[in-house]
């Protein structure tokens, strides 16, 4: 492990998976959270990424340019870079490789080298705003012209199911800065979706199918909002899941500084630590550790580490979490 990553790991040393494993990180028992560097590659000179998909055999990395960069996750090398016409609000790999990618107003299907190949959904008076595919079926938030908010749930026949979004929801936008293109993320979480607030309070909530509030996670608040009179800009990226609870980075904009957020099954906050390490978890695969970041160093690279909770105590929620 890269000598930088000190801070990372010794800063996160007494996170557990519930309230009762939380113990001072001096003791014998303490519950650690390990993340292991496994490989990493580069991404293109100045790739400017605008979202991250976990698909069947590659990662997905998009950019604003509009730009998509596949990296396997058999050895996590970049295989291949694909450049569409229109700007990207989300992408799928299928089953067969294939990509399904969300515009603003359209949901096209493209082959493994670029070119389209039909499309799957044409929005009728709403704006994508974000999306992503869970099982069988798009879940696309849009806006539409009057202003109001829905989630639209697309089947594989492109037909839409539409769902007023809840008011925590359409808070976050009304909360939110104009200059932001995107107010808030979607995510995946066990099947289901988790929206995520960008600005302060980067508050995320988990919703059922038909828009309803489920758990809540709720970030500590930053800790500075200036440095030298500088205006601290952070911003929160999707909350990924992991084999016990989920974690979530919040970054500074206008520096390295990250914080990582470790949450319980519940919803709880277990730990928030602060650093100057120019790193953002963006994607996991819970059953076998595996998780992917976004790190800058010479230049921006994916990152693979393998993620475990070490020296749990031997509660029936450790047991749990660690699959005994």
């Amino acid at each position: 492990m890269r000598s930088w990553l000190a801070p990372f790991a010794l800063g996160l040393a007494s996170v557990g998976c519930g309230p009762e494993s939380i113990r001072d990180s001096q003791t014998s028992r303490s519950p650690v959270m390990r993340l292991d560097e496994v490989a990493s590659t580069a991404l293109p000179a100045a790739f400017a990424v605008g979202g991250v998909r976990l698909g069947s055999s590659a990662l997905i990395v998009w950019s604003d340019d509009p730009l998509i960069a596949v990296v396997s996750l058999a050895d996590l090398q970049r295989i291949g870079v694909v450049r569409l016409d229109d700007p990207i609000v989300h992408v799928e790999e299928t089953s067969l490789g294939d990509f399904e990618v969300l515009h603003a107003t359209e949901l096209h299907l493209h082959s493994r080298d670029g070119p389209l190949r039909r499309r799957l959904w044409k929005a009728d008076g709403v704006i994508a705003v974000s999306g992503l595919r869970i099982a069988n079926q798009w879940i696309v938030l849009g806006r539409e012209r009057a202003g109001e908010l829905v989630l639209i749930a697309i089947d594989s026949t492109g037909r839409e199911r539409r769902v007023r979004s809840p008011p925590v929801v359409r808070s976050m936008f009304e909360l939110a800065d104009s200059s932001l293109a995107r107010p808030v993320l979607i995510g995946d979480f066990d099947g289901r979706v988790v929206v995520t607030q960008v600005q302060s309070p980067h508050l995320s909530v988990l919703l059922d199918s038909h828009g309803v509030v489920q758990r809540e996670w709720q970030p500590p608040e930053t800790s500075v909002d200036t440095i030298g009179g500088a205006k601290v800009v952070w911003v929160a990226l999707p909350m990924i899941q992991l084999y016990c609870g989920a974690i979530q980075t919040i970054a500074d904009l206008t520096s390295d500084r990250r914080r990582l957020v470790a949450f319980d099954d519940d919803g709880r906050v277990l730990r928030s630590v602060e650093m100057e390490v120019p790193l953002g978890i963006a994607a996991s695969i819970p059953s076998n550790g595996r998780v992917f970041a976004l790190r800058r160093a010479a230049g921006l690279e994916v990152v693979e580490y393998r993620f475990r909770w070490v020296n749990q105590p031997s509660s029936e929620e450790s047991r749990r979490c660690d699959g005994t």
